[in-house]
């Protein structure tokens, strides 16, 4: 990146079904980004990249997004590493 940060929407999914605290993930996820990235609603209307926060594999609000729209496009769709998302995101920014 260019030393500018990058925006990153972020959407939960309505959490009908968690298998994992999606909250304190985001929380996780945001600390290990945010000198790379500034967090807005996934109702913005010029983000770089948009990761979705699911609580189960329906993911069911990935049908509202196009991922040719932005830059990264990240699922999260289970109990995952932050460590390993935060950097998918990075190297899809690079």
């Amino acid at each position: 990146m260019n030393g500018k940060k990058g925006l990153l929407a972020v959407k939960f999914c309505g959490g009908c079904n968690p298998t994992y605290e999606r909250g304190m993930f985001f929380e996780d996820l945001k600390t290990k980004l945010e000198d790379k990235f500034d967090f807005v609603p996934h109702d913005h209307p010029t983000p770089d990249g948009m990761i979705i926060i699911c609580g189960c594999d329906r993911v069911c609000p990935i049908k509202q997004y196009n991922p040719c729209h932005y830059k990264s496009f990240t699922v999260i769709r289970r109990a995952t590493a932050s460590e390993e998302a935060a950097a998918e995101i990075i190297k899809q920014h690079s």
